[in-house]
């Protein structure tokens, strides 16, 4: 292929990934926008996600306390914590890594889905992907789900990228993706292990396939022991307790129960389906086509298809269940879809071919794109349009007020004060180090809480907290928190 050829052959996919990260690029310092979803979780969940790389950057050291989700998301925080080392630390700098994020998904999706299924099914597909509500909403904020649908997106792909040598190889490779986004959230595994299943049934006979799956489960094995050798067995308590940050799990009790989450799930999805619904509609259009037309599919083609199918399967199986599934959780699902869109594009192209003249094609496709996108663009703009810019403020105001090498603990500390040299520490009943009496036990004499509401979690001495100096208040989602000092 000639140098001109491959400029044009990625002109396309670097444009949707460039288009898609300089959109949510220009929003970076907004607040997360209301009503997207009913958890609160937006609000909150950046300074959880980034604390462990703040403390290494700006204490030397990722623990400080018994919060250490880099033990269970150590691709994400060590993304983080090269960002905060060559850029310096604070919420754009973050939001702006996770935004790198989804742009290169884009360039993957569009440049990946090319080869099995031809270059316009394939710009679609990720434009389908770039414009969701999902990927515009949580695309700008610091979420693990950023990299787990970069991390299973890059891995499936690469099924797409050999007929019958280099399968192996190309397994090991996808092996990492996977393996990835286990390591930067454990549920992955879900979706993982519908994808290995599927293509296990679809490629029985199919020797490619299962050279494949074989340097794909050797990958996730090794990563899977070296984690339980190096971190999981070493630090199980600390483990244990993240496990009780993460909000709890229950499993239905009878099938009737079961019944009831799956059918709950389908008609009250925090708003998901309606999020990317124009991604869904392809998806299930390409999956009816697939199923028409599933013979004529290249092998390439097929195993992507197979790969969706599991992957759906297992990460959607696994939310129809769970107790706690707020919208976010659809986001690493959205890649599947897609691949199952393209496919459907791609099998149903000669009908359209024989159907619509050049310049009427033209003219459909441009029709397609715009229906498409318009949506989540539209809900983009409003969120935009309406939500202001507090965050980066707050974090600067916020830094000013405490004297380096202090601890100061609150829910929100690791939020408001990531760009100060204090240890932050967030109080959450049951985690040793982030409750009870941190008074004396870590010498905490700063404390961010509501308005003249004593702190949450924590024990103080009697008196102390009547003593307490006024240091400054910032309003943030519907409350005033205020930093107080006590002697």
């Amino acid at each position: 292929m000639g140098g001109r050829d491959r400029v044009t052959r990625w002109a396309v996919p670097i444009g949707l990934g460039l288009g898609v990260a300089v959109l949510l690029a220009a929003a970076v310092s907004l607040d997360p926008a209301r009503g997207v979803t009913a958890s609160a979780s937006p609000f909150a969940d950046e300074g959880f996600n980034t604390v462990n790389a703040r403390n290494l950057v700006l204490l030397g050291r990722w623990s400080t306390d018994g919060w250490n989700l880099h033990l269970v998301d150590l691709p994400l925080s060590a993304l983080l914590a090269a960002v905060f080392r060559l850029f310096g630390v604070g919420i754009v700098q973050a939001r702006l890594a996770c935004i790198a994020l989804v742009g290169l998904l884009v360039t993957l999706l569009a440049a990946g889905l090319r080869r099995p299924f031809d270059a316009w099914p394939a710009a679609l597909a990720a434009l389908a992907v770039a414009t969701s509500g999902l990927v515009l909403y949580y695309g700008r904020l610091v979420y693990q789900e950023d990299l787990v649908v970069l991390c299973l997106a890059a891995g499936v792909l690469t099924l797409g990228r050999f007929e019958r040598d280099a399968a192996f190889r190309w397994g090991l490779l996808g092996g990492l993706g996977l393996a990835l986004a286990i390591g930067t959230k454990p549920s992955a595994a879900f979706a993982v292990a519908g994808i290995l299943i599927a293509l296990a049934l679809a490629g029985r006979r199919a020797r490619p396939t299962w050279r494949w799956l074989g340097g794909a489960v050797l990958v996730i094995a090794l990563a899977g022991l070296g984690w339980a050798l190096l971190i999981g067995l070493p630090d199980r308590s600390q483990v244990e307790a993240v496990l009780r940050i993460w909000p709890p799990f229950t499993w239905p009790t009878t099938p009737g129960a079961a019944l009831r989450r799956v059918v709950g799930y389908a008609t009250g999805n925090d708003g998901a389906v309606r999020l990317c619904l124009a991604l869904v509609i392809a998806g299930a259009a390409g999956a009816v086509v697939v199923i028409a037309g599933r013979a004529r599919l290249e092998p390439a083609g097929g195993r992507l298809v197979a790969a969706a199918v599991g992957w759906l399967g297992g990460g959607l199986g696994i939310l129809a269940l769970a107790s706690y599934r707020p919208n976010r959780y659809v986001l690493p699902m959205l890649p599947a879809a897609a691949i199952l869109a393209a496919a459907g594009l791609w099998l149903a192209a000669p009908w359209l071919r024989g159907r619509l003249p050049g310049a009427r094609r033209v003219v459909a496709a441009g029709l397609v794109a715009t229906l498409v996108a318009a949506p989540g663009l539209l809900a983009y703009a409003s969120w935009v349009r309406d939500t202001p810019s507090t965050l980066p403020a707050i974090q600067d105001r916020m830094a000013r007020l405490v004297p380096s090498g202090v601890v100061v603990a609150g829910a929100d500390s690791a939020l408001f004060l990531m760009r100060a040299p204090v240890v932050t520490t967030i109080t959450r009943e049951g985690i040793s180090g982030n409750s009870g009496d941190l008074y004396d036990s870590a010498g905490v004499r700063w404390y961010l809480t509501n308005r003249d509401v004593a702190p949450y979690a924590v024990t103080l001495p009697p008196g102390a907290w009547a003593a307490r100096r006024l240091a400054g208040c910032e309003r943030w989602f519907d409350a005033t928190d205020c930093l107080y000092e006590v002697p």
